[in-house]
């Protein structure tokens, strides 16, 4: 009985602390795991064995298992959110092991060689032994709308805000922001839109405009003062004009061109 107890106890253990969004697929020549689209020869079969298998379906890949079993769950809903409205996938994987890829080779055979949508953006966290490394890639046809949404600007911007937080090893907080700023750049899609201090997506300053606006604005403010002041000069000069004791405007030839008030 001792014994039977003591397996449940072990069974447990293992489930509840496997590590549900680090699943690693076992590939072979027989079976590449691969997405039926994508074409096999020998100028890339060697970089899709070294290639991790996944399920697309669990978005977030915390194979350093960094996030807790809730964060990973919130992003998770977050990110499959964001995919139903959009129709743009997102992957994000933490990492000591590029598989003798670079960082940006590592990050595009993860999301082509697995079975995510045809657009889609990802993103990666590699820890080596110096500092955190991070790259965000946009997967799709060159015109379709994760490159006009996700443009290389932008996507500086994006990485510049949250690796403040990775640095400082707030990576929920990292990526729940990453997630949050490609929304809006979703949302906020056109020109002059950047990521402010406070990790927002808003409309950028332009200066040019502000600066003709300003004149403008001067312009007029200095018209309506002028036309005040020529108001006020032209009462005092018909001011100067009153003979106090007959109570007449005189003009400038002393003719009279008003009437005089009497009882």
């Amino acid at each position: 009985m001792k014994k039977k107890i003591f397996i449940v106890l072990i069974i447990t253990f293992v489930i509840f602390n496997i590590n549900c969004f680090a699943i690693e697929y076992k590939r072979s020549n027989d079976n590449l795991l691969i997405p039926s689209d994508v074409f096999v020869d020998s100028s890339n079969i060697d970089n899709i064995l070294k290639t991790p298998a996944v399920s697309s379906k669990d978005k977030i890949y915390d194979f350093l298992n960094i996030l807790s079993d809730q964060e990973k769950h919130e992003l998770k809903n977050k990110i499959d959110e964001f995919i139903k409205e959009t129709k743009i996938d997102i992957s994000i994987v933490t990492t000591n092991d590029l598989c003798g890829f670079s960082i940006n080779q590592y990050s595009n055979n993860f999301y082509d060689y697995n079975d995510f949508l045809n657009e889609g953006v990802i993103f990666v966290i590699y820890f080596n032994d110096i500092e955190p490394e991070i790259y965000m890639g946009n997967i799709g046809d060159k015109s379709s709308k994760v490159f006009d949404i996700y443009n290389d600007k932008r996507i500086n911007q994006t990485l510049a805000y949250v690796y403040k937080d990775i640095e400082n090893k707030n990576y929920y907080k990292a990526i729940d922001d990453y997630i949050n700023i490609l929304d809006g750049f979703y949302r906020l899609n056109g020109d002059n839109y950047k990521v402010s201090k406070e990790g927002k997506v808003v409309k950028s300053i332009n200066w040019f405009e502000i600066g003709v606006l300003s004149i403008c604005l001067t312009f007029i403010i200095n018209i309506f003062l002028l036309r005040k002041l020529k108001v006020k000069n032209t009462f005092i000069d018909y001011e100067d004009k009153i003979d106090n004791d007959s109570l007449m405007i005189k003009t400038d030839s002393e003719t009279i061109v008003s009437n005089i008030v009497s009882n």
